[in-house]
């Protein structure tokens, strides 16, 4: 667990970060995913449906494309007309 003065320095990084959460996970509660939330202002969650605490393992195709999704978007040219 991080400690305070991790958080708060955690909470200064400015870029987006991808949470992949399972959504049968047993080990570490779901509602945890939404932590992240209060850590990064950026911070996009995946619910891997069906998998527990290793869904990268458990669904590895539905990770995959989740991922290279999210690698898509921080990579894609800005618009330019907006």
């Amino acid at each position: 667990m991080p400690s305070g003065e991790d958080i708060e320095r955690l909470k200064q990084f400015a870029g987006e970060v991808l949470v992949v959460w399972g959504d049968a996970d047993s080990y570490i509660n779901v509602e945890q995913a939404e932590q992240q939330r209060r850590i990064f202002r950026r911070a996009p969650i995946e619910h891997v449906p069906g998998a527990g605490h290793w869904p990268w393992l458990e669904q590895p195709d539905w990770v995959a494309a989740c991922v290279s999704e999210f690698l898509r978007n921080q990579t894609a040219e800005p618009s330019k007309n907006g």
